[in-house]
């Protein structure tokens, strides 16, 4: 994904987050491309990306938002979250996890962000009923990334529509 920005000219930032089982008051983002960061390293960091620990996704979305609404002047932004799983922190299982990505998503959408989901791995059902499911389609989508060869073309796809609706 980040190699199709590049080569395009879109400017993209590229986040992780993870909670420590430590101190779970903590959300930890972690940078890995910025586009106003020139120094030559994302692609390293991306390539050295791996999965953490918990994640509680709502604060970190809501962050990625409003970085975007403050720095960008595009017609169209795109909050893109690929998850490998349901939201694992304490307290904040499927169902809170659930209510605070909608209430984020349903906030920014109507400040004209649009949010695409992919779900890694076998959670994807669960991904997509907690990012997706009793949104109105305008909000969010949904890709499946059941096949890694096909996830570029899917996700044109997807930005197609969304950009002729």
């Amino acid at each position: 994904a980040y190699q199709f920005t590049e080569q395009f000219g879109i400017r993209s930032y590229i986040y992780g987050h993870d909670e420590s089982f430590s101190d779970s008051s903590q959300v930890r983002l972690h940078l890995f491309s910025d586009p106003d960061l020139h120094d030559g390293k994302a692609l390293m960091r991306i390539s050295n990306m791996n999965a953490m620990e918990n994640n509680r996704d709502g604060l970190p979305l809501q962050f990625c938002c409003e970085q975007m609404l403050k720095n960008e002047t595009a017609k169209n932004l795109y909050v893109i979250t690929i998850s490998d799983g349901a939201p694992a922190a304490e307290a904040y299982g499927f169902t809170n996890g659930r209510a605070d990505i909608q209430n984020v998503i349903r906030k920014y959408s109507r400040m004209g962000i649009n949010f695409i989901t992919a779900g890694v791995g076998s959670d994807c059902e669960n991904i997509k009923a907690i990012y997706c499911d009793g949104l109105d389609r305008v909000a969010a989508d949904y890709l499946s990334i059941e096949d890694p060869g096909k996830l570029a073309k899917t996700f044109v796809g997807i930005l197609k529509k969304k950009m002729a609706a």
